[in-house]
């Protein structure tokens, strides 16, 4: 891990644009580069064991103890084969579990903490259960492109192309942070103990844009990752059907907001926004779209803002 950090991040480390980065995160960025460059191999591959990504990026335990079970009960619900059910656990795992199919099967939700599970994937998997609770209308089966705008260390781009193996991701993201989500999303499709490839509709293709090569991929025969740094990301040409951005753009700069909303969220037909409130991130996202939005619960302090250009109150759909 730490060899394919250092060769990703030295293509890219050079790709910001100050313009688009707050302060914060431009000093944070480089804190995680320097993290990463020096003590990789410490990390051991743990990458949400860096402080700068457990302080910024990593839901702990407490919080996700609140929604586990509704999580548990909606997965039920929606994909009621105990086979698939524990294929989607296992394949949500950090490590390989070392529970039998009947152990899992007739676990107490109590029992959760016996399954190696990243807390955090539990956490973005929940994201996009109540995107499509509250977007009945949205059709995850037709959608072939998503753009990500902040992709923290790599877990929903991570839970998106697992659960839809058609899908072409793009990421948007800071050059420390994109090698990051290269590297840990690269241990997951790659590392000899992860069984999911077996199991994949297509092959994998990972695709970093850097100053030599600003194409962006999205090719039928198999399904593509674009790894775009900020400083690249107006000069490459992005678009895709979802847009998703979890705590990132309403921390950006009002010119990265007023971009992202300027190009129509690269032309998404959707939207995931989980934020805290941002006046022109807020004023910005509702100019085109019917919003709907609320707190998101029960994390008191988040809000959700999501849009469909062919959105229908449930009650509708329902009828």
């Amino acid at each position: 891990m730490f060899e394919i950090y250092k060769s990703i991040y030295d293509q890219i480390k050079d790709e910001y644009d100050s313009s688009l980065i707050t302060e914060f995160w431009l000093g944070m960025s480089k804190q995680i580069g320097e993290n990463f460059s020096t003590q990789g191999a410490a990390l051991d591959g743990k990458f949400t064991h860096d402080p700068s990504i457990e302080s910024t990026m990593v839901s702990n335990t407490g919080e996700i103890a609140k929604i586990l079970p509704d999580v548990y009960a909606y997965l039920k619900a929606r994909w009621p084969n105990p086979e698939w059910f524990i294929y989607l656990v296992r394949t949500m795992s950090t490590v390989r579990s070392s529970l039998a199919i009947q152990d899992i099967t007739t676990m107490n939700i109590g029992d959760y903490d016996a399954v190696f599970t990243d807390w955090n994937m539990i956490y973005k998997l929940y994201e996009l259960l109540h995107f499509l609770d509250e977007m009945p209308n949205v059709d995850m089966y037709k959608i072939r492109n998503i753009v990500e705008f902040g992709g923290g260390y790599g877990a929903m781009a991570r839970l998106m192309t697992t659960l839809y193996p058609w899908i072409n991701y793009t990421i948007i993201d800071l050059p420390s942070l994109l090698a990051v989500n290269y590297c840990y999303l690269n241990d997951w499709y790659y590392a000899p103990f992860v069984g999911i490839a077996e199991h994949r509709v297509k092959p994998i293709k990972f695709n970093l844009v850097t100053a030599k090569n600003k194409a962006i991929l999205t090719a039928p025969s198999h399904q593509v990752i674009n790894f775009v740094p900020i400083g690249l990301a107006k000069e490459v040409d992005i678009s895709g059907e979802m847009f998703i951005a979890v705590a990132s753009l309403n921390e950006a700069p009002d010119k990265c907001i007023n971009w992202v909303a300027d190009k129509d969220y690269f032309g998404a037909k959707c939207a995931l926004t989980v934020h805290w409130f941002n006046e022109v991130f807020s004023a910005r996202l509702a100019e085109k779209h019917p919003i709907v939005n609320g707190i998101f619960k029960p994390f008191s302090t988040c809000q959700y803002s999501y849009f469909s250009k062919t959105h229908r109150a449930k009650k509708e759909v329902a009828e």
